[in-house]
């Protein structure tokens, strides 16, 4: 199905479907779309992971099984994301090799072979720094700094609070950077030792969140595995990874559920099975089915998910109405390029405070001024928000177009040179769409550091020519950089 087809049917079903049909039927269409377009999609094209992050926004905010207050203009920012998102596809391009896929499958042996010596040594070095990093958040929070350890909302709420004070755990969150490559490793060719270093990392991952009572160390590790998996079934590449390794995925898998659950309780103060389907949030209908169809156990998850991704858009349209983005931040403004970068941003700022009076901090203005609406401060707002706040409204989508053309040539980089290192920066350019249900993926500390290690593999390696395999049976290198 074409994506602007896919599209103009999430928007039917939106616009015209609630006032015929009932929510809940609205929104299983909704995602009979969704899935309907993502059959036989290659997973490793970024715009399906965009569409699948915005068809999961649209059909959840506007379906009718959330409550959205009457007074929210809310066509202004479904037309402004599918500008947004339309800017992205122009930038992108179309892809011109229509059997891409098969000619791409042909030279992927190389990415899953047996590492090199060299390149175990590095694995097992990031894969050290990545529990280090884990551990020194573990530690300052807990044992420094005392947090709660059996109240997921108090503990985020001291997290925020006590933030400035840390010193470890800034630091950990850069190490923590070295976990994605040493998972990676357990699917890709790792040594035992890089295996078994692998998973720790994923518990690493789902600790540093634990310890901060967020989620996105466990979306982070989700995305890879969802990334892997559907890599796996559309090439057919096939994946030598031992037994033991799966059972330790399905119960790393197991327990991430049981994590989310107990935070939700924290978080959102839930005292009952099913109460986030009761507190007025959804419509009686779709409460009535949830209640009906799934386990008692799981209500109150399943209830935070689709509210969580589905109040965002309903968000930002509220706050547009209260904050009145066209005076606020005007069709153009001064480009906050560095924003989209925060590591980055909060160095300049301690080195330069004079950034702060070009690029003020609004955000006690900002709490201010959502207490008076109904959707409060707890959403990120998505990615079209912030490209309104970085750029304005028309700047933003000049500058996701730009981000189209960056999308474009780390996918053309990938099929022109498969191998390890663009392989991982190819789910970097996924797991960022994807991530326009929040904001841009290289906002977070980690992943951004994420980013720059493997820029510099990269760079490096191409220029040295190393490979990061093993002699293949014919005895040959197999290097890293092939060219069509």
């Amino acid at each position: 199905m074409p994506y602007i087809l896919a599209y103009l049917l999430i928007l039917l079903d939106i616009s015209i479907l609630p006032s015929i049909l009932e929510p809940f039927i609205v929104w299983s269409l909704g995602y009979l779309i969704i899935i309907s377009n993502l059959y036989k999609k290659d997973p490793l094209d970024p715009r399906i992971w965009l569409f699948l992050g915005v068809g999961i926004l649209l059909i959840n905010g506007f379906s009718g099984i959330l409550y959205v207050p009457s007074n929210i203009n809310e066509q202004r920012i479904i037309i402004y994301v599918m500008l947004t998102i339309f800017s992205f596809h122009l930038g992108f391009g179309k892809l011109e090799n229509a059997n891409y896929v098969i000619l791409l499958r042909r030279r992927l042996h190389n990415v899953f072979n047996s590492y090199s010596s060299y390149s175990n040594k590095i694995h097992i070095f990031l894969g050290l720094l990545g529990i280090i990093g884990s551990l020194m958040i573990c530690f300052e929070m807990f044992v420094l700094l005392g947090v709660s350890m059996d109240d997921g909302g108090e503990r985020r709420r001291q997290f925020q609070e006590l933030f400035p004070l840390m010193v470890l755990t800034p630091i950990g969150t850069i190490l923590l950077g070295g976990s994605f490559p040493s998972i990676f490793s357990v699917f890709c060719g790792g040594s035992k030792t890089n295996i078994l270093l692998g998973l720790v990392n994923i518990l690493a991952l789902a600790l540093s969140s634990m310890a901060i009572a967020g989620k996105q160390g466990i979306l982070f590790v989700t995305l890879i595995l969802a990334y892997i998996y559907f890599f796996h079934k559309c090439y057919r590449i096939k994946i030598k990874i031992p037994v033991y390794v799966k059972y330790c995925i399905f119960a790393f898998i197991y327990l991430f559920v049981l994590y989310i659950s107990f935070l939700t309780i924290g978080r959102q103060n839930v005292t009952h099975e099913g109460q986030l389907l009761e507190n007025g949030t959804f419509s009686k209908e779709f409460a009535y089915m949830a209640q009906k169809n799934l386990p008692s156990s799981i209500q109150n998850n399943f209830a935070e998910f689709f509210g969580y991704y589905g109040n965002q858009f309903p968000y930002v349209a509220e706050r547009w109405s209260i904050e009145n983005f066209e005076e606020k931040y005007g069709y153009f403004c001064l480009p906050r390029v560095l924003g989209v970068f925060t590591f980055v941003e909060r160095q300049v700022i301690k080195i330069f405070p004079f950034y702060n009076v070009i690029y003020p901090d609004d955000r006690v203005a900002t709490i201010k001024n959502q207490s008076k609406g109904y959707f409060g401060n707890a959403n990120w707002g998505t990615i079209a928000f912030l490209n309104i706040k970085y750029f304005g409204i028309l700047g933003g989508l000049i500058a996701f177009f730009f981000v189209g053309k960056i999308s474009r040539k780390f996918y053309n980089h990938f099929f022109r040179s498969p191998n390890y290192i663009t392989f991982q920066l190819n789910y970097i350019n996924c797991a960022g769409m994807f991530y326009f249900t929040m904001f841009y993926f290289t906002q977070e500390t980690g992943p951004f550091f994420y980013l720059v290690i493997l820029l510099i593999f990269e760079l490096y390696f191409q220029k040295q020519n190393i490979s990061f395999y093993k002699k293949n049976p014919h005895g040959k290198y197999s290097y890293r950089h092939s060219r069509i």
